[in-house]
């Protein structure tokens, strides 16, 4: 750093807790800043309550070796101002010691993801709209759809390629971040609409076909059904993200998605709700930008107000994650060790094994999904966590003491530590429960942690 400038912190505001996903987007960030720094993956982060930010903000930082560009990397949690699809991260170039408001404009959005390629592009396509109303907001921002792997990446199958050309077209870049450093798609956005419609589709599709028809028209052809309701996904985000790849193709033709099978009173009870679905909110705020889009006939009103208008995000200060971030960072402050963690509405992380490599937690109706599992400085302790907002401790306690829950810790003991002590408990988030049976840590509402190591366990295995 310049002798005379001013410090500088990057600010992300997150909905992921401090895995080794995120700390790769904070190096992909930091890369992007021309800032010549990196964040470790053993670097412990530390809390910040209310009373730290100096604002209602809740979440964590890390402190910068001086002489670079950033003295410090502050992560708030955050949430969408509305319900709907909110990328992963948004990062800020801020002063040190300053947080940004939601008008204030980034200059990245991320999105996180650890699937393997091996996975269906259906995950890829759908999630690539997340970023429109974030482009809409903050035109200005980059836009990188960023997948952490461990190695690098040789060949795309064909449909994460036909997902990542949509994304290239939309203004998102493609980065996968590996233990080489950053290796960036090499595909290149389509040209047309005709080459979008002629290779933009698998040829082997059942269900979803584009089709351009005579008169210059586009037909979308996708079932969007799911018990009755326009709840299909991943053909939701697949709709969505074809319609904003033709607008950004400068396609000003009608529009007419087919074979929905939705009927049509659940139709206009869907372009008239408030609070639309992620298809109905791109179609509407699209809808100008196309003669019309019309299903099967029932057709979009052009003169809705933006339906994007309005702040993008907000500062979280409910949700049981926030309890769930707050106490894996104090226990890793103390010396836990991260097996697992689930936060709410945040992408599960793999277990870590004895050797380190990691596996998938099992699925299935037959198992619970704990969110945290740590384990102890001693190497002979492992706690098993479920968080809740203070009001569902009861909750809580009754998941504990499912059967599914127990399954997956008896899997976890049996094929990865079987001579260690599985404890379990619950912790809060909001008010006061230190008190009460079985909670382990509460997090209240200005974001302090407090624990009660002495708390007996509901049940060890």
């Amino acid at each position: 750093m310049t002798k005379g400038n001013k410090k500088r912190q990057l600010v992300v505001l997150t909905e992921e807790g401090p895995n080794d996903g995120l700390v790769g987007s904070i190096n992909y960030a930091l890369d992007r800043a021309g800032a010549n720094q990196n964040l470790s993956l053993s670097e412990v982060a530390q809390p910040c309550a209310h009373s730290v930010f100096g604002s209602t903000a809740i979440g964590w930082y890390y402190d910068l070796p001086l002489g670079g560009k950033y003295s410090r990397i502050v992560c708030a949690i955050s949430s969408p101002s509305v319900q709907g699809s909110f990328i992963d991260s948004i990062f800020y170039d801020m002063e040190f010691g300053q947080l940004p408001e939601p008008n204030d404009e980034p200059f990245l959005g991320l999105e996180l993801t650890k699937n393997s390629l091996k996975d269906s592009g259906n995950m890829s396509t759908q999630r690539g709209t997340k970023f429109y109303p974030f482009q809409e907001r903050y035109p200005n921002a980059e836009c990188c759809y960023y997948i952490h792997t461990s190695t690098p990446i040789v060949k795309v199958p064909p449909s994460h390629e036909r997902a990542f050309r949509r994304m290239l077209t939309c203004g998102v870049d493609v980065v996968f971040g590996t233990n080489k450093g950053f290796q960036t798609y090499g595909g290149s956005p389509y040209k047309s609409v005709r080459e979008f419609v002629q290779v933009g589709t698998s040829p082997i599709a059942k269900t979803n076909f584009i089709n351009e028809l005579r008169d210059g028209t586009i037909e979308i052809q996708t079932n969007l059904n799911k018990n009755g309701k326009l709840l299909h996904d991943p053909n939701i985000g697949w709709t969505s993200s074809a319609l904003w790849t033709l607008s950004c193709l400068n396609h000003r033709n009608h529009v007419y998605i087919t074979k929905h099978n939705i009927a049509p009173p659940v139709l206009m009870k869907s372009f008239a709700s408030n609070n639309p679905s992620k298809l109905v909110k791109v179609a509407i705020d699209l809808a100008s930008k196309f003669e019309s889009i019309t299903f099967d006939g029932i057709g979009l009103v052009k003169s809705r107000a933006n339906i994007y208008s309005g702040n993008y995000w907000k500062y979280a200060n409910t949700g049981e994650k926030i309890g769930s971030i707050q106490q894996e960072i104090e226990l890793l402050n103390k010396g836990y060790r991260t097996l697992f963690s689930n936060h709410a509405g945040c992408e599960k992380s793999f277990l870590v094994t004895p050797s380190n490599p990691t596996v998938t937690l099992p699925k299935g109706s037959n198992y619970g999904i704990p969110d945290l599992v740590m384990e102890h400085p001693n190497g002979k302790d492992i706690l098993v966590i479920e968080a809740e907002q203070s009001q569902n401790y009861n909750n809580g306690c009754k998941q504990i003491n499912e059967r599914k829950f127990k399954n997956t810790i008896h899997e976890i003991k049996n094929n990865y530590y079987p001579n260690h002590y599985f404890k379990t408990y619950v912790t809060t988030f909001g008010a006061s429960c230190l008190n009460r049976k079985n909670v382990l840590a509460e997090t209240l509402s200005d974001g302090t942690t407090t624990f009660d190591f002495a708390k007996k366990p509901a049940y060890i295995i």
